[in-house]
């Protein structure tokens, strides 16, 4: 790209860059047109994409295409434009490259891209105007935010480059029109919400690698209302099963009941935890799905615990009228703490390991502080 066109022949000087030599980038201008989004997988950080890609540039050597077909201008194929003038090489940057984890299932693993182009035109007008515009179906890569799943909203990244040229050469600038650069709502994924794009052409430089890269950022909304009917509030209402054993008697011939409504919503709730570990981005982070349920599970011991201490002071200890007592105070205890590490979880997105750890320490501040005051009670009646 670095030579003066009088160097070369006529046939390679169309093959050159329209301002090779001339100290000059070549603008190139784009759109990204997203059709459809779908099978969004943030364990994996892919999802994929049918996109349209438009790109505009000004050749005037081009021209002769439909000049010497007398036309104003003409449409031809990829293979054919590549024979006849200069194009850009672009690619999208952020495709997924097929590994044995990566493909898709039946699709043998190519060690390339993961992308079928569906068609493309280039269109070349007596002006030397150059216009191709292509339809790919394309696995994407995209950094995901998982910190607040099932809550999160993502941004999906399309990025585009030229393969060949440099950012001194080549230059992306963004296309205005939003018949080039927009996402249709009706395409994406039925789980998620669209909440809107941005677009921006940028440089990178990684070394000797300096890049003009176009990129479009598509911002998503997760729909909850699945999460709250078949995750959410099964998991409180088999947590409140728990607080039935403060309302049974103390008696002998229920401590099994009692025991058994302690441990029985616990193995329920361990097979739930397991269900939803299918859905949870497994990416390393403590996300707001397991704040909530190590929560849970952490309060449901509690109330074991305490259950636990009742019948101790009622059997072992033989003062009942000090067990009844307590058992009224952890009726109303257990319910407002429940509420309150709900209260504190569902407003919390962020900074989720100090809120993790603030909601234990709480909870065995709670117990500590209470057995304590339980003991100094029993003590001062005995």
């Amino acid at each position: 790209a670095g030579q003066s066109p009088e160097d070369v022949g006529d046939e390679a000087q169309a093959l050159l860059r329209p301002h090779a030599g001339e100290g000059v980038p070549d603008v190139i201008n784009f759109g990204i047109f997203v059709k459809a989004i779908r099978r969004i997988d943030l364990q994996r950080g892919v999802y994929d994409g049918d996109v349209v890609l438009t790109l505009s540039w000004s050749d005037p050597r081009a021209a002769r295409v439909a000049t010497d077909l007398a036309l104003p201008n003409v449409s031809i194929s990829q293979d054919a434009a590549q024979r006849q003038i200069w194009m850009p090489d672009m690619i999208v940057s952020n495709r997924a490259i097929d590994s044995p984890s990566t493909a898709l299932p039946g699709r043998p693993s190519t060690g390339g891209a993961r992308q079928d182009v569906i068609s493309t035109t280039v269109t070349i007008d007596s002006q030397g105007e150059v216009l191709k515009v292509q339809r790919v179906a394309i696995q994407l890569r995209t950094p995901y935010d998982s910190e607040a799943f099932p809550w999160d909203a993502q941004d999906l990244v399309v990025q585009i480059n030229s393969e060949t040229y440099m950012a001194p050469e080549l230059q992306l600038r963004p296309m205005s029109s939003m018949d080039w650069m927009n996402v249709s709502a009706a395409g994406v994924d039925p789980a998620w919400d669209l909440g809107g794009f941005e677009y921006r052409s940028f440089e990178t430089i990684d070394g000797a690698l300096h890049k003009s890269r176009g990129e479009m950022k598509v911002a998503i909304q997760r729909k909850t209302d699945p999460f709250y009917a078949s995750l959410i509030l099964p998991e409180v209402l088999d947590v409140a099963i728990t607080l039935v054993v403060f309302w049974f008697p103390l008696d002998a011939p229920f401590a099994m009941p009692r025991v058994g409504t302690g441990i029985l919503p616990f193995t329920a709730f361990a097979a739930m935890k397991g269900r939803s570990a299918g859905i949870r981005p497994t990416r390393g982070d403590l996300c707001w799905l397991d704040l909530w349920e190590t929560f849970l599970q952490s309060f449901m011991v509690w109330v074991m615990l305490m259950n636990l201490f009742l019948m101790i002071v009622c059997h072992s200890l033989d003062d009942k009228a000090a067990a009844t007592r307590f058992e009224k105070e952890l009726r109303v205890l257990s319910p407002v703490v429940l509420i309150l590490g709900i209260g504190s979880i569902f407003g919390s997105q962020t900074n989720l390991v100090n809120v993790f750890f603030a909601e234990h320490v709480a909870l065995v501040a709670i117990a500590v502080l209470y057995l304590l005051s339980c003991f100094y009670r029993l003590r001062k009646s005995a």
